[in-house]
């Protein structure tokens, strides 16, 4: 039954992997064919985020992602939605948790419970948070 169980987690883990690095490539696609006059455009609506302000949210998450269930991993710098650029967005994102890197230190039994710190409450998984900063 152990056998099982070790399988179920390897491909969940593989499948956390492959949908981070699908998910990364959309990213990186986003921002390469992006007007760059688009990057900072204000739009209309009150609380609309900029896609700065978005891309870097994005960074910042995964970053807290890590920060709280991998501590063992060093972290990347945080993005701050009002200074920083398309590419340097492109470079953190792309950096911030490699695939090879997600399948060295995610690994089966390493997905326990996650506590967001703001509100102390726990995710089912890691796995589930994962999912959601991709």
């Amino acid at each position: 039954m152990a056998r099982k169980q070790t399988a179920v987690s390897l491909d969940r883990c593989q499948a956390l992997v492959e949908s981070y690095a699908v998910n990364e490539r959309m990213n990186q696609i986003v921002l390469e064919h992006l007007d760059p006059a688009a990057w900072r455009a204000k739009l209309p609506g009150r609380g609309v985020r900029t896609i700065a302000a978005i891309f870097s949210h994005v960074h910042n998450i995964r970053r807290k992602w890590l920060r709280l269930s991998a501590p063992h991993i060093k972290l990347p710098l945080p993005l701050d939605r009002s200074r920083c650029s398309q590419q340097q967005a492109g470079e953190m994102l792309a950096g911030g948790l490699a695939p090879t890197r997600a399948r060295r230190n995610l690994l089966p039994g390493r997905l326990g419970e996650f506590v967001a710190d703001a509100s102390g409450h726990p995710a089912p998984d890691s796995g589930s948070m994962m999912h959601r900063c991709i």
